[in-house]
């Protein structure tokens, strides 16, 4: 199934749901609902729902991180995980993901309530830059995500510095 992101914000509470397949491709989309989140002054809750994720790339996680990262640090609580598969939870969990959000086995969002967020088509730099904030993002939350992203980090990095001129 070809992935498909919806999110819902009302009086200071925010959904993001993750659908199918969630992959690179998606991830300009997720960097602008980062954007979004910082004109939101008082965000009460935050669930992101994965129970219908069949999977979610490096980059996905990794924009996933952040959000969560963002939101504890400026509104002072931990998002909620809605994770139903086992595939996705081991993932996540492997990755360091509890440090940052709260897991929950149980739960899930009716996507008929949710607007669909479009994923556009960027230009590559943009892309690029995405996947880069995102793996270095991984990174941070273990030393096995160093491990394994550093390499690619490392690429991009001089990747965009090329291109830039740098």
């Amino acid at each position: 199934m070809t992935g498909k992101i919806r999110h819902q914000a009302v009086n200071g509470h925010r959904i993001l749901k993750a659908e199918g397949d969630v992959r690179v491709s998606q991830s300009p989309a997720l960097s602008h609902y980062l954007e979004s989140l910082k004109s939101e002054e008082h965000l009460q809750s935050f669930v992101i729902d994965l129970s219908e994720a069949d999977s979610l790339d490096s980059t996905a996680l990794g924009l996933i991180a952040k959000i969560a990262i963002y939101t504890e640090a400026k509104f002072g609580f931990k998002p909620i995980v809605f994770d139903a598969s086992e595939d996705v939870s081991r993932i996540i969990r492997s990755m360091g993901f509890e440090k940052i959000l709260v897991m929950e086995t149980r739960g899930r969002v009716e996507a008929e309530r949710l607007e669909e967020i479009d994923c556009a088509e960027v230009p590559d730099c943009d892309l690029r830059q995405a996947v880069l904030d995102a793996h270095r993002t991984l990174m941070s939350l273990c030393p096995e995500n160093w491990d394994s992203f550093s390499d690619l980090v490392e690429a991009l990095e001089s990747e965009l510095g090329s291109a830039t001129g740098r």
